[in-house]
This record gives C-alpha cells, sequence and structure tokens, in this order.
C-alpha cells in the first residue's frame, strides 16, 4: 500500500512539474505578446496570462506539497540525504523568489508600470533557467 501511495504523489509531483513548467514556458511567449500588442489585444492576452499563471501555481503548490511528503516516505532520516538534495533545496528557493518576483512585477506591468516589464523581462528566463537547474539538480539526486 505505501508504495501505490508513494507512486500516487509521484505523480501528482510529476504533473506539478508539468503543469509549473509548461505554464512558465506559454507565459514565456506570451509576456513579450503583451508588450507588443495594441489596445484591443492587450487584455484578452493578460486574460490568457492569468489563465496560464493559474495553473502553473496550482502545480506548483502541488510540487511543494508532494516534494517534502515523499522525502518524508523516503528518507525519514535526513541526514542521509547528499549535498545535490540540498543544492536542490537552494535553486528552490531561488526559483520560488524568482516567481514572486515576476508574478509581483505582472500584476504591476498590466496596470502600466513599465519599469516592472523590464523587470518581468530579466526575472521570467531567471525562473526558467533556475526551473531547468532545479529539475537536472533533482534526476542527479533522486535518479
Amino acid at each position: 500500500m505505501d508504495d501505490i501511495f508513494f507512486k500516487v504523489v509521484l505523480w501528482l509531483h510529476i504533473m506539478g512539474l508539468a503543469m509549473g513548467l509548461g505554464g512558465g514556458m506559454a507565459n514565456s511567449q506570451i509576456g513579450p505578446a503583451i508588450g507588443s500588442a495594441n489596445n484591443e489585444t492587450r487584455p484578452g492576452l493578460w486574460k490568457l496570462q492569468h489563465g496560464v499563471s493559474r495553473i502553473a501555481m496550482i502545480g506548483l503548490v502541488l510540487m511543494l506539497i508532494t516534494g517534502p511528503l515523499m522525502v518524508w516516505m523516503r528518507y525519514p532520516d535526513m541526514s542521509t540525504l547528499s549535498h545535490l538534495f540540498w543544492l536542490k533545496m537552494v535553486l528552490v528557493v531561488l526559483l520560488l523568489a524568482a516567481i514572486f518576483t515576476v508574478t509581483r512585477a505582472a500584476g504591476k506591468a498590466e496596470k502600466g508600470d513599465l519599469a516592472a516589464a523590464k523587470i518581468m523581462a530579466i526575472a521570467g528566463p531567471i525562473s526558467g533557467l533556475l526551473s531547468a537547474a532545479t529539475v537536472l539538480v533533482a534526476v542527479l539526486t533522486f535518479g
């Protein structure tokens, strides 16, 4: 039973990963389109951006719940975890900071703040790189 439960939690974690990465990739295309859109199409693109971001955030929450649960299930003694695991945790914290920065800047950019749009243009790709690095280190850590 424990093995089946772990596999269901792992599936949820992978679904969260797909939702988060997919949302980030979609928004990497929607963001620049918003910047070059006219006043007629911009509101529709913002609506799309909000929907995609909601999916990505649900995925992020899934990962933040299922990740620690899986670690607790497989590694009750956390002292046995490798340095790569702790590197992954540092990357997760940095990724969360980047996502927070992008989300906050998006809210300001939607209200017309051009400086916030520039922050999005920098923090967005950084969050993409951090996502890729986090997944790579997770694969190296857990196989």
